[in-house]
Parts: C-alpha cells; sequence; structure tokens
C-alpha cells in the first residue's frame, strides 16, 4: 500500500522546533540563536538545511539574520500583524468583498460589550471615553485623515477590555482589514469636508452612547445599539458599488 503520508524535511522539523521554543518562551525577543557551525554540530545536520529551516523562520517572521559584529539568528517577537497581513491576502484572493468582512464585525462585537455591560468593575471605561475624546478632537481639528485609525483604536480597546485573548486576537485581524479598507476608500473616494465631519461626527457620538449604556449596565440597550451602529457603518463605508468591491489587502 503506498504511503501517502510525506515525511518532513529535516528543514522543516528544525524550524518547528524552533518556532515552538520561541512560542513557549524558551527563546525570548532579541536573543540570538548559537553560531551555524555550533548548530550544525548539536543537530547533526549540514550548512545548507540548517539554513533552509532559517530561511522558513524568516518567512514566519520569527527570526532576524543579521551581519555584522553580532551576526547570527535573533529572536523577533510574534507578530500578529503578520497574521492579518496574510489572512488580508487569502481574503482578497478568495475574492471576498467590502461589505462581507464588516459585517463579520456583527459575529463578534455585541457579544463583547454584552458582556463588557455585565462587568461589576467599569473602570476600563476611562480608556473607553478617552478614546471616545481622541475621536472628537479629530473632528475638531478637521483631521479626518486619521479619524479612521482613531476610531479602529476604540473598536479594539472593546475587545481589549473583555480580556478574552482568543476575541481579542479575532478583533485585531478584523479591525485591521476594516481599516486597510477604510484608507483606501478614502484615497479612492472624493468627499467633502462637511461630509465627512457629519459621518464622523456621528460615529463619535455612537461610541459615547455606546460607553453610557455599558456604564449603566444595561446590556440589551448596549447590544442592540451596537448592531445597529455597526449596520450603520456599513452602509456609511460600502456605498454604492464600494461594497460590493473586492477587498484590496496593504499593510496599514
Amino acid at each position: 500500500m503506498e504511503n501517502k503520508f510525506k515525511t518532513p524535511k529535516t528543514s522543516s522539523l528544525i524550524a518547528n522546533d524552533i518556532k515552538l521554543k520561541i512560542i513557549r518562551g524558551e527563546l525570548k525577543p532579541g536573543d540570538f540563536l548559537p553560531p551555524e557551525t555550533q548548530l550544525m554540530v548539536e543537530l547533526g545536520i549540514s550548512r545548507p538545511t540548517l539554513r533552509e529551516a532559517f530561511r522558513i523562520l524568516e518567512e514566519q517572521r520569527l527570526v532576524e539574520i543579521t551581519r555584522g559584529s553580532r551576526s547570527g539568528a535573533r529572536i523577533l517577537t510574534p507578530n500578529i500583524d503578520i497574521i492579518s497581513e496574510d489572512i488580508g491576502s487569502y481574503l482578497q484572493y478568495q475574492k471576498t468583498n467590502n461589505a462581507d468582512i464588516y459585517y463579520s464585525r456583527l459575529g463578534f462585537e455585541p457579544f463583547i460589550v454584552e458582556q463588557l455591560a455585565g462587568l461589576q468593575d467599569k473602570s476600563f471605561t476611562k480608556i473607553l471615553r478617552q478614546k471616545c475624546e481622541n475621536l472628537k478632537t479629530s473632528i475638531d481639528r478637521g483631521d479626518y485623515r486619521n479619524y479612521p485609525k482613531i476610531m479602529a483604536q476604540f473598536h479594539f480597546a472593546l475587545a481589549q477590555s473583555y480580556g478574552n485573548k482568543t476575541l481579542e486576537a479575532i478583533s485585531h485581524i478584523i479591525t485591521d482589514l476594516v481599516l486597510n479598507h477604510q484608507i483606501a476608500f478614502q484615497a479612492r473616494v472624493n468627499q467633502s469636508p462637511e461630509t465627512m465631519r457629519k459621518r464622523f461626527l456621528a460615529g463619535y457620538k455612537s461610541c459615547l452612547k455606546l460607553v453610557s449604556f455599558i456604564e449603566t449596565s444595561d446590556a440589551n440597550a448596549a447590544t442592540e445599539h451596537w448592531k445597529l451602529h455597526l449596520t450603520n457603518v456599513t452602509s456609511g463605508w460600502a456605498i454604492r458599488d464600494e461594497g460590493i468591491r473586492v477587498f484590496e489587502n496593504f499593510q496599514n
């Protein structure tokens, strides 16, 4: 019977072993792996195999090969922005439209705000209110180009306040993708300052209203309000053909 399971290459096994040590914290960001000659002896592998393992880790942005007085493979911090970029590329390849990405937030953000409203300790709302003030400042200054980035910080702060690491990661990724579209939209679509001010002021007031519902522990009102907010935001940014336009991935 033919064996359909391929044995991983030695370089892949070595790369995976180093990756696990980084994830477990056995190798810290900024640490250097031992010199190539030492690793070759310890692992019993050739230089080409070791360098192929390094190449795999470089592609995953887990190590950086440096040259100079302190040369070698330096450990990098695992970065969720890389995952966001990869998922964005995958969604673009799948011809995912912009509205699809916006509507995905309805799958987890209303749940988050419902949970936040139910928490006894509401100290986190100080951070949310500060994010709201940052939104208002950008509007007052007419800094409409940076408004989407500040709004993205508010959305992510909601997930951070709840403290569920899985939802925090999902929020980070989706928020990045939404922000990518909004930056591209602003560069592509010419809107008057008055139009942007009106839209962004409504968004700011909506965020303030949400924080008030959370502070008064009104979970139902917070949830329903945020569902409406997310739906309205989708309509605002996915106007005309923008909603069915295929998402274009890039690093903001």
